[in-house]
């Protein structure tokens, strides 16, 4: 994902990074302030989850934040994001874990 803005529930497709049989990926959540007002970023595996992960906040001045999270995908590789404000997501998958059979 680069520059996420989503300001709702946004899908984010890993397949292209994570193998069908992964169900656990390690990716990197970098959050920019993008100049309009302070802002923050969530994620979520899926959506029967009510509330994501606060993966940051960001505001004027502030450097990038970086971390990074584990997270369990859908069955199709994807996990949801959103953003509130001026942040931007950014999102680079580390690699994965191998949770069912081939």
């Amino acid at each position: 994902l680069a520059a996420g803005a989503a300001p709702s529930w946004m899908q984010v497709d890993l397949s292209g990074w994570v193998p069908d049989n992964a169900r656990l990926v390690e990716i990197n959540v970098e959050l920019r302030y993008a100049g309009d007002s302070a802002g923050s970023a969530y994620i979520r595996s899926n959506g029967s989850q009510t509330t994501g992960l606060l993966v940051g906040s960001t505001g004027p001045g502030a450097w990038p934040v970086v971390t990074s999270q584990r997270i369990r995908v859908t069955s199709d590789r994807r996990i949801e994001y959103q953003v509130t404000g001026g942040a931007r997501l950014y999102i680079y998958v580390l690699g994965y874990c191998m949770t069912e059979p081939a």
